[in-house]
């Protein structure tokens, strides 16, 4: 049996949370689409919530100025080896 896990995984220094409804996959595609142009003009700053006839949108960017590559890399080891050591804790595979 593998035990579920309470850690957070670490995030790297700019991550962006984006949230579509749509009609219709058509439709979907081109409010993401739309998402993408929006975020690339309005940069690290962006927030969005919209709607419209057949979409609804929000977009949310963080941003983890301490957050190095380095930084990042060492944190996901430390996160996977923890995951290792929970597994191998509860009898599962390593």
């Amino acid at each position: 049996m593998v035990a579920v896990v309470d850690l957070d995984p670490p995030r790297r220094a700019y991550s962006v949370q984006i949230e579509i409804g749509a009609d219709d996959w058509p439709a979907l595609v081109r409010e993401l689409a739309r998402l993408a142009d929006h975020i690339e003009a309005h940069g690290p700053d962006c927030k969005q919530v919209s709607g419209g006839y057949d979409t609804g949108s929000t977009v949310r960017v963080e941003h983890r100025p301490e957050m190095t590559h380095d930084k990042y890399v060492e944190e996901l080891n430390t996160y996977l080896e923890a995951l290792r050591s929970k597994r191998v804790a509860v009898g599962g595979a390593p």
